[in-house]
Order: C-alpha cells, then sequence, then structure tokens
C-alpha cells in the first residue's frame, strides 16, 4: 500500500511499518528528508521515526525508514488534535495545518493522527516545513 510518497508495508514479526519513500515528491535534497525525520522525532517521539537505510528502486535511491505500527482505535478530529499542538506551541492556522516559531507542520488530519486504546494522540506522518 502507500500513496506517491511512500511505499508502505506492514511485517507482521516485528509489529513495524517500514515505508519506501520517493525522495523527488516531497523532498527537494536528501538533507531535508533527514531534517524530516528529525524533526518528526523531536516533535513526535510517541511515534517516532527509524532510519533503515537507502536501496535502489526503479532506478532510484529511495531512503528506508520504519515506524512502530499503531493499533488506533480511531482517527483523531480536529477539535482534539488542536489542543496537543497548541500543548507543543503551534497554532493551527488553517485546516489541519499549524504554525510555531521556527516550524510549520501540516497535513495533521485524522489518517495522520490516531488514538489508541490509552486514548493517547499519535501523529505519524506529518508534513513538517522551517517557516
Amino acid at each position: 500500500m502507500g500513496g506517491s510518497e511512500n511505499d508502505i508495508y506492514y511485517d507482521e514479526t516485528t509489529g513495524w511499518v517500514w515505508k519506501r519513500n520517493r525522495i523527488q515528491v516531497f523532498h527537494l535534497s536528501w538533507r531535508q528528508f533527514f531534517d524530516r525525520i528529525l524533526l518528526h522525532n523531536y516533535l513526535f517521539p510517541e511515534a517516532g521515526i527509524r532510519f533503515e537505510g537507502v536501496l535502489e528502486h526503479e532506478g532510484e535511491l529511495r531512503g528506508v525508514f520504519s515506524q512502530p505500527y499503531i493499533v488506533a482505535t480511531r482517527g483523531a478530529w480536529r477539535e482534539e488534535t488542536e489542543p496537543l499542538m497548541l500543548s507543543r506551541g503551534y497554532k493551527r492556522r488553517s485546516n489541519d495545518d499549524y504554525e510555531g516559531r521556527l516550524l510549520t507542520v501540516e497535513d495533521l488530519h485524522s489518517g495522520n493522527v490516531l488514538i489508541d486504546e490509552e486514548n493517547n494522540l499519535l501523529v505519524i506522518d506529518p508534513a513538517i516545513f522551517p517557516r
């Protein structure tokens, strides 16, 4: 499964989700790709990303990373995500996009912010940009 940015695989033996990233779809450089992983782990350590390596696929070098599989009861509503982001210094700009002093965090819709069985909000796939 996946979208335009990532091919996504679930490994039942490890309980991790693996993503093979098409760097050029979303990132201008490899540095931007690595920065996004670092920023994700800083802002949302509850669903941290591990960089696994690179591989060649269809003639392109792709970044590979993984995350623990989240057992979610449902996706979070905007009214639930907004207080989480406010507590981390981000104000909702429009729709599911938030701005902080140094960063913009976008795409925090109910498919990317999940609620687990303990009612924790877990952000799995934000788009993070410097302001």
